[in-house]
């Protein structure tokens, strides 16, 4: 189901705080979430949601981060798959499996023109079984200079996560 942040909102940050440990040291997740949907230049992240139905409760999210890229002299707007979390108690029922296949078949609908990802390890396996494909190795380069300074924290949480994957 798609989110309302009005509605999902906090339930949204619980599930960062339980499941994603380089998110739980990064500062505000409030204000995360606001940025994430409200402020982010290049659109509202979008995010699905799964429902365990027999105790109607939130049991898992996964997002698509929107960012504008240049490819071949085209703005295109590719979908950063980002933030997935399930609870432990419903890791091995195929939540996880469920958000991603979601997040994928409403990425064109949703206006992006693909899907780019850095999945970690553990997350790995899904990205294939779902059908991401490796087309090439990238590398990010990070600058702190230009950083809005209340969100250094957050990037450098975010940077030491991706380098202990």
């Amino acid at each position: 189901m798609p989110i309302r942040l009005e509605e999902h909102g906090e339930i949204l940050v619980e599930l960062w705080k339980e499941s994603l440990a380089g998110l739980r040291d990064a500062g505000d997740l409030e204000e995360r979430l606001h940025w994430l949907y409200e402020q982010n230049p290049s659109g509202p992240a979008q995010t699905f949601l799964a429902k365990d139905t027999a105790t109607n409760t939130i049991i898992g999210c996964g997002s698509a981060l929107p960012w504008n890229k240049c490819v071949n002299e085209r703005f295109l707007k590719a979908g950063v798959p980002v933030d997935f979390a399930v609870r432990k108690e419903h890791r091995t029922a195929g939540a996880a499996l469920t958000i991603q296949s979601a997040v994928v078949s409403c990425s064109g609908p949703g206006g992006f023109d693909f899907l780019v990802a850095s999945p970690n390890q553990k997350s790995f396996p899904i990205f294939r079984r779902i059908g991401y494909k490796t087309v090439g190795e990238a590398r990010d380069y990070f600058s702190t200079t230009a950083l809005i300074p209340q969100y250094v924290d957050y990037y450098y949480a975010c940077i030491k996560q991706f380098r202990d994957r």
